[in-house]
């Protein structure tokens, strides 16, 4: 807060006036930059799309939204290795409900016959999963996409 506080050039309390504690002023930048709208508004676009056209559009948006979101997703996995932090309970509603659509997806593409059989889980936990890691890393995320 101290740190905020002097990069806004503002006093210490002026912070606190409005938002009583750190938890509480994180909740309201990780509400104000909710990637839930637009990673739903995304998937709902892969709907009637074969995989391969499909999975190419879903990283190459995600690829797009984590680089735009890169501050916002930096802050929030550096304070979830807090173990006093209060943001997994804010962020994991979110994770689930982007799960639940993009399993949805694959799901389909495997009952068309155009995937294997498999627990949508593992690939969409190791995307999102490596491009969390090299946006962390400040690593350019389009060259990987593919």
């Amino acid at each position: 807060m101290r740190d905020l506080a002097a990069e806004a050039e503002i006093a210490q309390g002026l912070i606190y006036y409005y938002f009583p504690s750190k938890d509480e002023l994180l909740a309201a930048v990780l509400e104000r930059h909710n990637l839930l709208p637009s990673l739903q508004a995304l998937i709902d676009t892969l709907d009637d799309l074969p995989a391969r056209e499909g999975l190419l559009r879903f990283a190459y948006g995600l690829a797009t939204l984590l680089s735009e979101k890169r501050l916002v997703l930096r802050l929030v996995v550096r304070e979830r290795l807090s173990p006093r932090s209060s943001m997994l309970a804010q962020v994991l509603p979110w994770r689930e409900e982007a799960i639940a659509r993009l399993s949805h997806y694959l799901q389909g593409r495997i009952a068309a016959g155009e995937l294997r059989p498999h627990q949508p889980l593992i690939p969409i936990q190791l995307l999102t999963s490596s491009f969390l890691t090299l946006l962390v890393l400040e690593q350019p995320l389009e060259p990987v996409v593919e």
